[in-house]
């Protein structure tokens, strides 16, 4: 089985094929225009790599976030067209799952990071007791960094992914004691272990089959153009009550 999975949720791009859980070829690279510009002639560098023809795909993946909203936006339509032209079955992941289930060599508390902007971070805790042996124990959300490091509440956390390096400062002075952090690259979400979270791997997730809807992105606050808009709805109300 071939599986193409993308992730375009933060400005770290990765794209990867698999047969079944072997990697053919994957492409990782930092987006500094946009991802419009690169994805889709990432996507057919890989396939290129891989040999193989975009019909011979069986299923598609991508990442519903949190992260980047254009960069979300950009990777779901992308993959939302490609199942509807290919008449393949499009799965879902959330990059904060995906870290948790690599990270769980770790036996305690693994706290997955992405950079949020505005000075926040994108996080959920996980139980993780060994390889393989993860559960998800809080809601994703998204706050700032100390509110992160208050919810620990123990020792034996790991704070891993890319939202560690730009925030490792703050997440260190908001700590009573030191921290186990790990940023890039060893922080790296590896796209290439995502089968594993899919339906039918026997294993907690929230990746969803998408053979019959569109993948919707998971936005944990509203964007700017929403808190926009609800502002000028809110000076328009204000107005009328006048």
């Amino acid at each position: 089985m071939y599986t193409l999975a993308v992730d375009s949720s933060t400005s770290l791009s990765s794209v990867v094929v698999l047969e079944n859980s072997t990697v053919r070829a994957q492409l990782i690279q930092t987006v500094h225009t946009t991802h419009s510009d690169c994805l889709m002639p990432a996507i057919e560098t890989v396939l290129q790599c891989a040999g193989i023809d975009r019909e011979e795909l069986d299923q598609l993946v991508v990442c519903r976030g949190p992260g980047s909203f254009s960069g979300l936006r950009i990777g779901i339509a992308a993959m939302n067209g490609l199942a509807m032209a290919l008449k393949v079955p499009l799965f879902s992941f959330v990059n904060l799952d995906l870290m948790a289930l690599q990270f769980s060599w770790w036996r305690g508390v693994v706290c997955p990071v992405v950079d949020a902007r505005k000075g926040q971070l994108y996080w959920a805790l996980y139980a993780t007791g060994g390889p393989g042996s993860w559960k998800k124990i809080s809601d994703y959300a998204v706050d700032d960094p100390e509110v992160v490091v208050s919810r620990l509440q123990t020792a034996d956390a790991l704070i891993v992914g890319p939202g560690v390096d730009g925030y490792r400062g703050d997440l260190t002075a908001a700590a009573a004691e030191p921290l186990h952090l790990l940023g890039l690259p060893a922080g790296m979400m590896n796209l290439a272990l995502v089968n594993e979270l899919l339906p039918g791997a026997d294993r907690e997730t929230d990746g969803e089959n998408t053979d019959r809807a569109l993948v919707l992105p998971l936005y944990i606050r509203p964007s700017d153009a929403e808190i926009n808009l609800a502002k000028r709805h809110a000076g328009q109300e204000n107005r009328r009550g006048q």
